[in-house]
């Protein structure tokens, strides 16, 4: 009987990563800038996507925890900006990163005025400012409590965050 119940979980586990890509699972820490009272509440574990592997990689992502931004598997793809070494653009979001040894750290900004000036009028009287982009992922009513202070943190500081893990 033990021997099938290994079996299973390691059958279970194949297929996992089989699933995956064969790779594990990658995390990330996600801090959000706040006062002191709230530091305890504003760091998050975040699943990395699509992870940043060098300087050949294009596209990194990452799913949000449902607690921070108030929607389950939101999930935040980032573009390399054209002629730079290690910035980063999504519809919401900037990220300028750093990679010190094997560690890539991104400090992660609201989209600004750029994308409303970059549409001819009168396109640019409906494009989303960066109130709308902001709005865009806060949406919704905040957490009641410490949850809630946290997100308005998010939503209303530059950075919004502070992203980092250790890559391979």
């Amino acid at each position: 009987m033990k021997l099938v119940i290994v079996f299973i979980v390691f059958l279970t586990g194949a297929l996992q990563l089989f699933a995956k890509g064969g790779e594990p699972d990658t995390e990330a820490l996600y801090i959000v800038p706040t006062p002191t009272d709230l530091v305890p509440h504003s760091r998050f574990i975040v699943q990395i996507v699509e992870p940043f592997r060098g300087p050949e990689t294009q596209k990194i992502s990452y799913v949000f925890p449902e607690a921070l931004i108030g929607q389950a598997d939101r999930k935040i793809e980032f573009s390399r900006i054209a002629g730079t070494e290690n910035s980063w653009v999504s519809d919401e979001l900037t990220a300028h990163c750093t990679i010190i040894d094997e560690f890539f750290s991104c400090n992660i900004y609201v989209n600004q005025d750029q994308i409303f000036t970059q549409y001819p009028w009168p396109l640019r009287w409906i494009m989303p400012t960066a109130q709308a982009a902001l709005r865009k992922i806060c949406s919704g009513v905040f957490a009641p409590g410490v949850v809630g202070s946290v997100q308005e943190q998010f939503c209303s500081n530059e950075p919004a965050g502070i992203l980092s893990y250790e890559f391979q």
